[in-house]
């Protein structure tokens, strides 16, 4: 009898961390981890897909690019950060992502209802939509780099004053702000994604909505902690990819270059963008934004130095010169006085 009832118990306990597909995440089950949410039947025709090595490798070189840009400075109104760290792929985080658009729950994805939680970390989700009309035969709606480039554009719509950077607080972050902060949050390291089709059938043509789920690690948007430190770039060990950015031996033996002379699919989708010089890919990141972009580069800042001196030195010319009129008018009538 007590055999029987300890091998009911284990197989009661075993069964219990089996509730999940893999059994490391059974502890987090109570929080709704994605690993332990069984998906549902779709009623849609659903294709979640695991990204190309070549989409990863652009994606990773975009993000990273971009963390670049703003940790030395280059974009207006945001200070340079000291502390910003280069991404680095990570394929457990790539699988929990698909794994939660496999759950074909939009509105839980958008709720932000599952958990990400790893052994080595928490989890920030970063999801992105675009959803229209298309053909099948022209399938030119939202590619990868349109999320990434989506990601960037929120920095100049007010959505997130550069003033919270040091202090982020969420009632100052609207919802479409937030994967612009984990773009910016300096300690996280590790990103994965997953991209999604869904299609919505009708008499003459497909309705189609295209979700990219990105979880960063560590997770970010950690209320009352700075977005990153402000200062000049001062690593212990500097990327020689990405200037400003900081990095590890780890995150250095797992760089892996975008391809550009020796990938003709990574040549093809992402040669424009980053096969070429920065001014393409500043031009890139600029287009649709509501003044043209311009390179904040030592060049640019001592432009527009000289002309706030010389425009300091006309300004002091002219105050001298109305000063000198008023103080002459004044003695004259005292003198006919």
């Amino acid at each position: 009898m007590r055999f029987r009832n300890s091998l009911l118990l284990f197989m009661g306990l075993v069964g219990l961390s089996w509730a999940c597909d893999d059994p490391k995440y059974a502890k987090y089950k109570d929080k709704n981890h994605v690993m332990c949410e069984k998906p549902p039947s779709c009623p849609w025709e659903l294709r979640v897909k695991e990204l190309a090595d070549y989409d990863k490798r652009g994606l990773i070189n975009i993000l990273n690019n971009l963390r670049s840009i703003m940790a030395t400075g280059k974009t207006p109104g945001f200070p340079p950060a000291s502390n910003m760290q280069q991404l680095t792929w990570d394929d457990e985080l790539a699988a929990l992502a698909r794994r939660a658009l496999k759950q074909c729950d939009y509105e839980k994805i958008n709720k932000y209802f599952f958990d990400f939680t790893v052994e080595r970390f928490n989890v920030s989700q970063y999801t992105d939509q675009f959803s229209g009309t298309y053909s099948l035969q022209n399938e030119k709606f939202a590619k990868i780099p349109d999320f990434t480039r989506n990601i960037y554009r929120r920095a100049f719509d007010n959505t997130y004053a550069a003033k919270h950077l040091a202090k982020y607080n969420p009632s100052h972050n609207l919802q479409k702000a937030r994967g612009f902060t984990l773009l910016l949050w300096a300690r996280i390291k590790y990103v994965g994604c997953a991209y999604q089709n869904a299609k919505f059938n009708n008499a003459k043509e497909e309705l189609d909505r295209r979700t990219l789920i990105c979880l960063f690690g560590p997770a970010g948007n950690v209320k009352d902690e700075p977005v990153y430190e402000f200062g000049e770039p001062n690593c212990q060990r500097e990327s020689t990819k990405f200037p400003g950015l900081c990095v590890t031996e780890e995150a250095e033996q797992k760089f892996t270059e975008p391809g550009c002379k020796n990938d003709p699919e990574f040549y093809k989708r992402y040669g424009a963008i980053l096969c070429e010089s920065k001014e393409k890919l500043y031009k890139w990141l600029g287009n649709e934004l509501p003044y043209e972009h311009e390179t904040c580069t030592d060049r640019w800042w001592h432009s527009r130095e000289t002309d706030a001196k010389l425009s300091f030195f006309v300004s002091a010319i002219l105050l001298t010169a109305i000063y000198a009129y008023f103080i002459t008018r004044i003695q004259i009538r005292i003198f006919l006085v």
